[in-house]
C-alpha cells in the first residue's frame, strides 16, 4: 500500500515537472524580427525574422521515405515568429535527417488569419559541443502558398542553433528546442 502511494506521488512529481518544462519552453517562444523593406521593382520584400522551435524525433509520420536507409531520422518542429508586414507566423518543419548532416524536408509559415506559405527545406548538421548545443543552416526555398501568399515564391536561408535533448514524453522520443534566423526574399510570382 505504501508503495503504491509513493509510487503516485513520485508520478504526480513528474508530471509537475514536465508542466513546468513545457511552460519554460513556452515562455522561450520569444521573438526579435526587422521590418520587411522594398528588395524589387516586381513587389518583393527583404524579410528577416527569428523563430523559436520545439522538436521531436523520431516523429510519429516517417518524413525520411523508404530509400532514406537506416542511419536517417525523421524529425519535425513546430514554433512562432513575426515577421512585420506578413504578420505573426507559425512555422512548421518536417524533415529528414540523413546520416546525421544533410536534412531534407518541407516547411509552412501559417499566418494567423489562415493563409500559408509553403516550400522545401534543406540544410546541414553541424558538429555537437560538449553540452549538446550544435549550429546548422540551410536554405527554405518558398514554392507557393494560400489566401495573401498565393503564387509567392522566393529564397531564405536560415542559421539555427538546437540545444540539448531530451527524453520525450513517448517511449524512445526525443525532444528539444532550436532558435532560427530566417531572411531572404519573398515575390508574388504569376497570378
Amino acid at each position: 500500500m505504501i508503495d503504491g502511494i509513493k509510487g503516485k506521488i513520485a508520478q504526480s512529481k513528474m508530471l509537475k515537472q514536465r508542466r513546468r518544462s513545457l511552460a519554460a519552453m513556452l515562455v522561450a517562444l520569444s521573438v526579435v524580427v526587422s521590418a520587411p523593406t522594398p528588395a524589387h521593382g516586381d513587389g518583393g520584400v527583404n524579410i528577416e525574422g527569428t523563430f523559436s522551435v520545439v522538436y521531436a524525433y523520431p516523429s510519429a509520420v516517417n518524413y525520411c521515405g523508404d530509400g532514406a536507409g537506416e542511419n536517417s531520422v525523421s524529425i519535425q518542429a513546430q514554433g512562432l515568429g513575426n515577421i512585420p508586414g506578413l504578420g505573426a507566423m507559425f512555422l512548421d518543419v518536417k524533415k529528414c535527417l540523413i546520416d546525421w548532416t544533410t536534412y531534407s524536408g518541407t516547411f509552412t509559415m501559417s499566418a494567423g488569419n489562415g493563409h500559408v506559405l509553403r516550400g522545401t527545406y534543406e540544410g546541414t548538421q553541424g558538429p555537437y559541443n560538449e553540452n549538446g548545443f550544435s549550429p546548422f543552416g540551410g536554405v527554405m526555398k518558398v514554392t507557393g502558398g494560400t489566401g495573401r501568399f498565393r503564387n509567392m515564391t522566393g529564397r531564405l536561408t536560415f542559421e539555427a542553433v538546437s540545444g540539448p535533448d531530451a527524453v520525450g514524453a513517448i517511449a524512445s522520443t526525443f525532444n528539444g528546442t532550436a532558435f532560427y534566423r530566417v531572411r531572404g526574399t519573398v515575390s508574388p510570382g504569376n497570378r
